[in-house]
């Protein structure tokens, strides 16, 4: 949050939340992410592409946000 706050986008934030993390599955979770949104696509549905982490009420309480 406090990224955002600073005035970095959403795929900026996460970026260098990725780049922090160790290879590893978080890493690999945040650049999913990353390449949707990147896509175009919301962060709902880029969290939808990854239900093993992301659980169906968290991604529609995201949605409704």
């Amino acid at each position: 949050m406090s990224l955002l706050k600073a005035g970095l986008s959403l795929i900026e934030a996460l970026e260098g939340l990725g780049e922090k993390e160790d290879r590893g599955p978080t890493q690999v979770i945040i650049q999913g992410l990353v390449s949707t949104l990147r896509e175009g696509k919301r962060l709902s549905a880029a969290m939808q592409a990854q239900p093993a982490v992301f659980p169906v009420l968290y991604v529609g309480l995201i949605q409704a946000a």
